[in-house]
């Protein structure tokens, strides 16, 4: 067996028990691009070495998302059909766990698409979708999100002459599988990670203050935010950790707070386009003006796609610590790159970073509580070395939690 080999067996078996807190008699889906199909089908086999009821490998094709935005017609392109939607309900209703693997082999598969048709497709595959969307976002079923070493992501992360393996031997250092326990030490983590949030929760921040090259920026929070990241806990006692890998502590802003303006550090794929150096223009809580040095016409189509999308949904923050930013790679993943850099979201809110959040079932109601809807949520990177940011406390105090891209507390 190759050294490649036996981390992937170690990472089907961390995305197993460490990213969706595996149950014997689980059933899972699987979501994955044609490339990474061979190894969605190791981590299937893992799962039913383990006990797996059943596992189904759903194929998603982005070239052919493209064909049929430049095909079909206004009717058709929505056009989703009932046994997908019987499909979704059976997932919620019996609790599958959710793999997706980041289309990170098809990344700019989109840019040849009709945009204006691809927004129609977006908007009804969420409204058809929206029970299973629902679920995922409420934590109510366990899910996970991981990347896999292609040739195409190792020669657009690492240069031209990279391999394979290559791109392994960088996941690998990131993920910890050389580790004897990657699961045991991705359980850790997470444990300081929630020693984090549980600090930020009891700040019981109203505001924070962000300084840097390109950014004067401020940004309000309910007083009944909550800090999140790492694991998370189902109804049911099921442990599972979203993100493999994460570094993030994150919570959703009062959505009509942000004022000033913020200047993305990394580029962003947006709708098919490489968005860099966006910078934002606030004005509470709405985005009222944006430039960027490439995808001027991408973020001011995303901004326009409904209600929600020029409003903040997250706020996220990441040490330039973590092992993501110390290896100074970009890596067009939106998984990989969030997890190098404190990030902004624009469009929905994840309703569990608000008390009651969960509760609220209609836009009314979460608007009531300061949480964003909209059918999107797009991560824009927005931390560096010149980065400071300081909290004011609900008493008025001031205190500062990151300089120059590093936690202060």
């Amino acid at each position: 067996m190759t050294k490649t080999e036996e981390r992937q067996n170690k990472y089907a078996e961390l995305i197993l028990k460490a990213g969706l807190g595996f149950k014997k008699g689980m059933c899972i889906s699987i979501t994955a691009e044609i490339e990474a199909y061979p190894f969605a089908r190791k981590v299937a086999q893992k799962a039913y070495e383990m006990g797996a009821k059943y596992v189904y490998i759903e194929p998603r094709d982005l070239y052919l998302q493209a064909v049929r935005t430049n095909t079909q017609n206004k009717e058709d392109i929505g056009y989703y059909p009932d046994f997908l939607k019987a499909y979704d309900r059976e997932r919620v209703n019996e609790k599958w766990g959710r793999i997706s693997i980041d289309s990170t082999e098809s990344f700019d598969a989109l840019k040849s698409a009709n945009q204006e048709m691809n927004l129609i497709y977006t908007r009804e595959n969420r409204k058809a979708t929206e029970v299973y969307h629902n679920a995922v976002i409420n934590h109510t079923i366990p899910w996970v999100v991981i990347c896999v070493p292609g040739i195409k992501w190792a020669k657009k992360t690492l240069g031209e002459n990279a391999s394979v393996d290559d791109m392994w031997d960088l996941v690998a250092s990131i993920l910890f599988l050389d580790e004897a326990d990657p699961v045991k030490k991705w359980f850790e983590l997470t444990a300081e990670m929630k020693k984090r949030r549980t600090a930020f929760n009891n700040l019981k921040i109203k505001e924070l203050h962000y300084t840097a090259k390109g950014t004067d920026f401020t940004v309000g929070f309910n007083d009944n935010a909550v800090w999140m990241g790492g694991e998370q806990v189902m109804e049911d006692g099921t442990v599972f950790i979203p993100n493999l890998p994460t570094f993030e502590i994150y919570t959703a802003p009062d959505y009509k707070t942000a004022n000033g303006y913020i200047t993305t550090k990394r580029p962003v794929n947006v709708q098919g386009d490489k968005v860099e150096e966006a910078t934002f223009h606030f004005e509470n809580g709405k985005v009222i003006k944006v430039s960027a040095k490439n995808g001027q016409k991408a973020i001011e189509n995303y901004l326009n796609i409904d209600e929600g999308t020029p409003y903040l949904g997250e706020i996220a923050l990441v040490d330039n610590a973590s092992p993501i930013s110390m290896s100074k790679k970009i890596f067009t993943s939106i998984l990989y790159d969030e997890n190098a850099s404190c990030h902004i979201a624009l469009g929905s809110a994840y309703p569990d970073c608000v008390k009651g959040g969960k509760q609220a079932d209609t836009d009314e109601k979460k608007h009531a509580l300061g949480l964003n809807t909209s059918i999107e949520h797009t991560d824009f990177m927005v931390g560096d070395e010149t980065l400071c940011i300081t909290a004011t406390l609900k008493d008025g105090t001031q205190k500062q939690i990151m300089k120059n891209g590093l936690f202060v507390i």
